[in-house]
Parts: C-alpha cells; sequence; structure tokens
C-alpha cells in the first residue's frame, strides 16, 4: 500500500488510527515551553477561559507602528489598480463596441 496518491482522503496509518483522532495531535507542553525559553518568551496553554482572554488583554503590543504619513492614499490607490486591472479588458472591448457603432452611424 503506498501513501502517494493524495487524492484519497485516508490518514495516515502511523499518526490517526481512528475516523475520531483523525486531526488531533498531542499537546508537546514540555518542548512548547522550552521553545518559549530560548526566545524569553512566556508559554501559555490557549484555553476558552475567561481567565485566558484577560491575560491576553492585558498584553502591551510588541511594536507600534507611526509614520509621519498618511499612507491610507496609497492602498486605496492599489486597490483602484487592482479593480481597474480586472475589469480593463471588458472595458476595453465595450468601449471598442461603442465606438464601432458611432461609426456606422455616421456613414
Amino acid at each position: 500500500m503506498t501513501y502517494n496518491d493524495t487524492s484519497k482522503d485516508e490518514p495516515d496509518p502511523i499518526v490517526a488510527y481512528a475516523e475520531f483522532d483523525r486531526y488531533l495531535s498531542q499537546l508537546e507542553d514540555g518542548y512548547l515551553k522550552e521553545l518559549a525559553g530560548e526566545i524569553k518568551a512566556k508559554y501559555i496553554e490557549g484555553k476558552d477561559e475567561t481567565g485566558f482572554y484577560e491575560y491576553i488583554q492585558q498584553q502591551k503590543p510588541a511594536a507600534v507602528f507611526v509614520t509621519d504619513y498618511n499612507i491610507r492614499w496609497l492602498y486605496l490607490g492599489l486597490a483602484l489598480l487592482l479593480i481597474l486591472g480586472v475589469y480593463a479588458p471588458d472595458l476595453l472591448k465595450l468601449w471598442q463596441r461603442y465606438r464601432s457603432g458611432l461609426r456606422h452611424q455616421a456613414s
């Protein structure tokens, strides 16, 4: 049996033995705590509890980005260019049909 066919939704038997544990993984607390220590961070297990959310809300941002210039226009201009790029071929065809219609009416 080979596992080269990715079109099949079959779990790797080494990882998952039953249907219910296909997408589950074991929490490696020790490794994550060690990794956090290496980068001078603090490991906190994310739980769906109010204490966890309160702790997260109390954290200060790692960095604040302040610019001397308002760059909102840059993002708006980029969005406009992308939209024009998407619709430009259709607009050109429409304009050509309009101009050819005007020529036929003039003759």
